[in-house]
């Protein structure tokens, strides 16, 4: 060998020390014994439900706590619902450390894998056994996606994972981030309150009604309340209320008689700020006001007569001193007397019956013994719809015994009628 080749040679082993001092320096990039060894970190049975977690890091603690409906943070004050996905992501990370890749590192350096005192965090389990485990979590290591953790022994382990971005996550975080938290099924009543208008919806006996106005399009009644299940922070920035002058303000009554509010106000950008009744405030997404932004009218119904082809059961039209009843069977339409293609004819044609718009005030005397009478079933579900006295030109009023009347074609029911032979339906 000749002196350039020592020379080479000694050059690269000297880069080779300086290296290896380098990363010994660097603290959790030191290398596991055995990348094949294996450490415990706690002992926590398969089966045994986490029921409860408490992270205690520098500065403050966040406790979760499992119920039937779901995860709920108990601290910080106040308490409220969790936020369900982040709970259980945590609760799932936990229950599947079991064992770890034991770290070779003198005790001493500890703090440099946030192992120290205090560690990163500090974790306490609860399981529906009644065991209560503890766990110290630290930095994550630079390879492997794997956190320090310190294992049942005392020693540092490297498990697999990001459990370190999940216990270090601020508190708000940990806060359920859904404005509303229902049933579709369980509104009673929906009100939406703006600077210039009012929606108020009532259920009643299975139907949507608008408040001083008339029967509201169950479809677009669904969109709405569907929409408000949507509606999520961002960011949770107080937990202390908001928005003083709000632009909307949104209530719902549930069936047990709770209630759960917004309410927003100007737009920023693409944000909006926004506080629920519980207290949560923060940006929310400003195409929620879209959704919001409804007249009374948007939400009403289209056609007279609400009739579903392929939902509504049984229709009863009642006039000219005879009740001409046509009934669903399947996809047909059946009129005694008549052919089914010509009964769904007549049927579609009812069902499509406009409202052309809504009458001011009363719209003549309510009263007044009506032109027709359109019975509409669903089941358990009936529609009366009393059809008489003008309401414009070419138009006649519909009355559905509350609220406003709708203006609809004054030949609408006589059209119908007049498909119907005097000989399929019975004279009264």
């Amino acid at each position: 060998m000749d002196r350039a080749q020592t020379r080479l040679l000694a050059i690269l082993g000297g880069l080779v020390l300086i290296i290896a001092a380098f990363l010994y320096a660097q603290g959790p990039e030191t290398r596991p014994v055995d990348p094949t060894a294996t450490a415990t970190v706690w002992e926590l049975a398969d089966g045994d439900a986490i029921v409860a977690i408490t992270v205690e890091r520098p500065g403050d603690t966040v406790k979760l706590a499992s119920s039937d409906d779901g995860w709920h943070l108990v601290l910080p004050q106040p308490p409220g619902r969790a936020d369900e996905d982040r709970a259980t992501a945590l609760a799932r990370a936990l229950g599947s450390l079991h064992r770890g890749v034991p770290v070779d590192a003198p005790a001493g350096r500890a703090a440099d894998f946030g192992l120290g005192e205090p560690p990163a965090a500090r974790v306490t389990v609860e399981t529906a056994s009644g065991k209560a485990l503890v766990l110290e979590v630290g930095n994550e290591a630079p390879v492997g996606y794997r956190t320090y953790v310190r294992g049942e022994d005392g020693a540092i382990v490297a498990a697999s994972g990001d459990l370190h971005r999940q216990v270090t996550e601020a508190a708000p975080a940990f806060r359920d981030h859904r404005v509303f938290h229902f049933a579709p099924g369980d509104v009673q009543e929906l009100s939406i309150v703006s600077t210039d208008t009012t929606v108020a919806l009532t259920r009643e006996g299975g139907r949507w009604w608008i408040d001083g106005l008339g029967p509201a399009d169950p479809a677009r009644v669904d969109d709405l309340i569907g929409s408000l299940l949507d509606v999520r922070f961002d960011t949770i920035v107080g937990t202390e209320g908001g928005v003083r002058d709000p632009v909307y303000t949104v209530e719902l009554l549930l069936t047990q008689g709770s209630r759960q509010s917004l309410r927003t106000g100007m737009p920023d950008g693409e944000q909006v700020e926004g506080a629920s009744g519980d207290g949560r405030s923060g940006p929310i997404y400003e195409g929620v006001l879209r959704e919001l932004g409804h007249r009374p009218e948007d939400l009403a119904i289209r056609t007279a007569f609400a009739i579903g082809l392929e939902t509504t059961d049984e229709i009863v039209v009642d006039a000219d001193g005879r009740a001409v009843r046509a009934v669903r069977n399947g996809p047909a339409w059946t009129i005694e007397g008549m052919e089914d293609g010509a009964v769904y004819d007549a049927v579609a044609a009812l069902a499509a019956v406009p409202v052309i718009g809504w009458v001011e005030g009363a719209g003549g005397d309510p009263t007044a013994e009506p032109e027709a009478i359109v019975t509409v079933r669903a089941g358990d579900e009936a529609l009366t719809v009393r059809v008489g006295g003008e309401a414009g030109a070419g138009e006649v009023a519909a009355r559905y015994g509350r609220g406003r009347a709708a203006r609809i074609p004054a030949d609408a029911v006589r059209r119908f009628l007049d498909t119907v032979p005097r000989g399929a339906a019975p004279e009264r």
